[in-house]
């Protein structure tokens, strides 16, 4: 197992954000993190990624207490996408190459260039190479900040809405990348986002939480209509289309029952 979360709790002063939080992500799969605003995900990847200690629980990587881990050890083990970045004057290149920093010895060397331009070219940025960041678009951005998290080569990735400020296409590319760079057993991901379907399309397995807590896991089939309503408060369907999971949200609960839905399977007749 690659991670171990055990009962992880966390708290802002005296309001808990997290309580008793319980998964595992296993080597060369993608798990998709869903819940409302709120819920919780930002803190718990921050939680798994150092920059914020658990009030409680237990967080092993590799077998080993996420704790155990000095920042340079812990920064080739684990990557981190945030949901914004700030744009400075350094070029995307450099941006790129500071991500193997950790594997630094007195500087970069050929393999840590070679290593660069490699993720340059998975992402697609090779164009951009020498644009400075503050001359590019948000999503420009976003992809940059991804392909130095990737530079690090961690075991495993944190990714805090990642398609955010992308258009249709660069979503796809970005999650389809994610995805097969998972199951080539390089990488795990963790992702967090509020774009259900997208995480339906190239998720392995999902957490749904709410109000801190985990109020759901498992594969592609824990996506049902009752769950959403619990969750986000709205009813839905959830259908099958080319053998792809889809919710369409239908309208808010408020307060007036549960709507009779059941999953269905587009183009077929009743």
């Amino acid at each position: 197992m690659l991670l171990k979360v055990d009962g992880m709790a966390f708290s802002y002063r005296a309001n808990p954000v997290l309580q008793g939080v319980t998964f595992e992500v296993r080597p060369a799969e993608l798990v998709v993190i869903l819940g409302p605003n709120g819920a919780g995900k930002s803190t718990l990847l921050k939680c798994l990624n150092g920059i914020l200690r658990p009030s409680g629980g237990a967080v092993l990587l590799d077998g080993k207490p996420l704790r155990a881990f000095g920042p340079e050890r812990l920064a080739r083990l684990v990557g981190y996408v945030p949901q914004a970045t700030q744009a400075n004057f350094m070029t995307v290149f450099d941006a790129v190459l500071l991500g193997r920093k950790p594997h630094f010895g007195w500087g970069p060397s050929a393999g840590d260039l070679e290593f660069a331009e490699r993720v340059l070219r998975l992402l697609g940025l090779e164009s951009l190479a020498l644009r400075r960041l503050h001359e590019l678009s948000g999503g420009e951005l976003q992809r940059v900040t991804l392909a130095r998290a990737l530079a690090q080569q961690p075991r495993l990735l944190l990714l805090d809405e990642p398609t955010s400020n992308l258009d249709i296409r660069s979503q796809l590319d970005i999650m389809a990348a994610l995805r097969d760079i998972a199951h080539q057993g390089d990488v795990s991901c963790l992702v967090a986002t509020h774009d259900i379907n997208l995480g339906l399309r190239y998720g392995d397995r999902f957490l749904v939480m709410k109000d801190g807590l985990i109020w759901a896991q498992g594969d592609a089939h824990v996506i049902q209509p009752e769950l959403i309503e619990e969750v986000y408060g709205v009813g839905a369907l959830v259908a099958e289309v080319h053998g792809l999971r889809l919710v369409i949200p239908c309208r808010a609960a408020e307060g007036k029952g549960k709507l009779p839905l059941v999953p269905v399977r587009l183009g077929e007749r009743g």
